[in-house]
């Protein structure tokens, strides 16, 4: 399993990967996991803590990755 997966919404089925693909990630240990909605460029963060995940950060335009310690722009 990698340790880092970027997860880019799809109109017509958010809500699998915000809940059932989140869910199976934090399951098998994925330490950081980042959605991207690319209609509002709303990018969510979240660092695996104790086999559970934490929202770390909630940005438009950016992603700031604690794993890999940059900041990515789009």
């Amino acid at each position: 399993m990698p340790d880092l997966l970027v997860e880019i919404l799809s109109s017509g089925n958010k809500d699998h990967d915000l809940i059932t693909k989140k869910d199976l990630y934090e399951k098998f240990g994925v330490k950081e996991y980042w959605v991207i909605d690319p209609d509002t460029k709303l990018a969510l963060g979240f660092s695996l803590n104790n086999g559970h995940y934490n929202k770390v950060s909630e940005s438009i335009g950016k992603i700031q990755s604690q794993l890999l310690q940059a900041d990515f722009e789009f």
